[in-house]
């Protein structure tokens, strides 16, 4: 579900208080919503049909948590005059947080990029930004004023979306499963088709020969971590596998005695059909119970040596 909202003339400082509301969705108790309001959370409810079988927030564990990842780009009408400055508003708004919020810009899940002078990327595991200006102050500018924001909201949009749906797929599958764990191997089996169809169809190292777009999605699928939660997808199967396996193992082996004890069952009844066999022989008719106890005897041994044998 999406959200488009556009800062019209709004200062950076505004923008940032601004992000910092629009991502808490939903708000506790003590920051209720003005009379005749509504929450954002309440609204994206509303919106969902009835039938959906999506969920809202679905990694979210408590209330507070339930959070929207925001993509921001701005285009500034002047430069800034010091660097600090720079990298100061692109962290506050990658992570949307509000103006008095302390930032520490050493973290390793976020980046910095400068592909170009006036042109910065941000992104960490909250969001996205994009913030340039034109040094020059020129309306003709074609590429800051069209081609830009067209690429902003088109390409490099949907590379964000694609990194996202990496992200949460595989978070997803890991708790899928997890709830799977005793389930029917036919559960899995779906399970594991829609794995494959993730890692072979919607996951990606290399996207782009453009420096720019290969260059950000490489840094957010680092600090998304998404080739670690796809290695623990594939972890977690081979686990499930080696259980599966164990337990095949134990339904072979007492399926193997229950054979075994069908078998038993059969010798008594072929005891008593070679009994009546051999009492049709004149001659070995006296020892012929003898005779088929031996035969049934030797059935048995050789049964019970095979066994052990396998065992």
């Amino acid at each position: 579900m999406e959200f488009w909202v556009n800062y019209t003339d709004m200062t950076p400082e505004e923008i940032y208080n601004f992000a910092y509301r629009f991502k808490k969705a939903e708000k506790d108790k003590h920051h209720a919503p003005p009379e005749g309001e509504r929450a954002l959370y309440d609204v994206a409810l509303s919106l969902l049909p009835d039938n959906a079988r999506a969920t809202l927030f679905f990694t979210a564990a408590a209330g507070f948590k339930r959070e929207c990842n925001c993509y921001h780009f701005l285009h500034l009408d002047e430069a800034e005059q010091h660097e600090d400055e720079v990298k100061n508003r692109l962290f506050h708004l990658c992570r949307s947080y509000k103006e008095d919020i302390p930032i520490h810009q050493d973290s390793d899940y976020d980046m910095v990029y400068t592909p170009s002078s006036g042109d910065y990327w941000a992104g960490c595991t909250e969001g996205l930004v994009n913030v340039v200006y034109d040094a020059n102050h020129k309306d003709e500018n074609g590429y800051l004023h069209r081609t830009k924001p067209a690429h902003l909201q088109k390409d490099y949009y949907f590379m964000y979306l694609l990194l996202l749906n990496q992200k949460f797929s595989a978070v997803e599958y890991i708790d899928q499963i997890s709830l799977l764990f005793d389930s029917k191997s036919s559960a899995l089996e779906k399970l594991n088709q829609r794995i494959v169809r993730l890692k072979t169809v919607f996951s990606f190292n290399v996207i782009s020969d453009d420096k720019v777009f290969q260059n950000v999605y490489s840094k957010m699928y680092d600090i998304l971590k998404i080739k670690q939660l796809l290695e623990d997808i594939v972890d977690n199967e081979s686990q499930m596998e080696m259980l599966q396996n164990a337990d095949a193992v134990k339904a072979g082996k007492r399926s193997d005695k229950f054979l075994f004890g069908l078998s038993l069952l059969s010798l008594f009844s072929a005891l008593i059909d070679a009994s009546s066999f051999f009492d049709r022989w004149p001659q070995i008719r006296q020892h012929a119970t003898t005779i088929a106890i031996v035969c049934v005897c030797g059935v048995v041994a050789l049964t019970l040596a095979r066994l052990f044998r396998r065992s």
